[in-house]
């Protein structure tokens, strides 16, 4: 057998050349806009989310998901690293009623859930955005329309969507609407609109500890959290003991080496 029975015609040509190549120990790999773009598409109906406090495995998750979202199709569902998982629609349908109909819980806990995002790498990411729905209590006729509120949604963050049943026809006694918002700020409380002020409520946000992911208590009344401190606390003062003990042996040691 030759080169010629199983290299292409490239790969012959290219192993006279080979030699004289310098070695490159970080290869730069180019990919066009097109590309990418095209790669993208896939993934345009995906969700990713996060229980929060708690390891979650991938069959019963995939198990809760699709009793809870998949309402008319199945859907798939991938666990990534650090307690992450991909989860892929095929029904435009389930995918607004996961994204918008929330807050969820499984197990106790809340999960947290955000849109896809290119170039999503689970290592290097914390959790900084969850799609979340905010009520605007007393709001009066005129500016109870969509328009208003799509301007009230991008104030506060990314305006998802306004909840279908807020309309000037049906109105009710809060206007609903769902916008993506950035966990590193602090919540927008209130806003101002035409010389009144009018308070903003997040549905769940404010009963969610981020520390242990339980539902009804925040991070300063956390029982788990505080059980944690103390630990790392006597575990600090423990090692800080051993350190000052060693350094009283070394002293000893150097006074008899006199």
């Amino acid at each position: 057998m030759v080169a010629e029975d199983y290299l292409s015609d490239q790969e012959i040509r290219d192993l006279g050349t080979e030699s004289q190549a310098p070695f490159n120990p970080k290869p730069s790999i180019e990919v066009t806009l097109e590309e990418y773009d095209e790669w993208c598409k896939s993934w345009k109906q995906t969700l990713i989310v996060k229980p929060l406090g708690k390891r979650i495995n991938l069959q019963t998750m995939e198990r809760w998901i699709n009793s809870r979202w998949g309402r008319n199709e199945a859907i798939r569902v991938m666990d990534f690293e650090e307690r992450f998982f991909m989860v892929r629609f095929s029904c435009q349908e389930d995918y607004g009623y996961a994204l918008f109909e929330g807050p969820w819980m499984i197990a106790d806990h809340y999960l947290l859930v955000q849109r896809w995002r290119p170039l999503f790498i689970p290592q290097k990411t914390e959790v900084q955005k969850l799609a979340t729905s905010v009520r605007i209590s007393n709001l009066p006729t005129e500016p109870y329309n969509k328009h208003f509120l799509w301007k009230v949604g991008m104030s506060l963050g990314v305006m998802l969507r306004v909840d279908e049943l807020t309309s000037i026809h049906s109105r009710r006694k809060f206007a609903r609407i769902c916008v993506e918002i950035d966990l590193r700020r602090k919540l927008v409380p209130s806003f101002t609109a035409l010389g009144k002020d009018f308070k903003l409520e997040y549905e769940g946000l404010h009963q969610i500890c981020f520390s242990c992911g339980r539902h009804g208590h925040k991070m300063d009344g956390c029982v788990e959290l505080a059980e944690e401190t103390k630990q790392d606390a006597e575990k600090h003062g423990e090692d800080s003991n051993r350190r000052h003990h060693r350094g009283g042996d070394n002293a000893g040691n150097l006074r008899q080496g006199k």
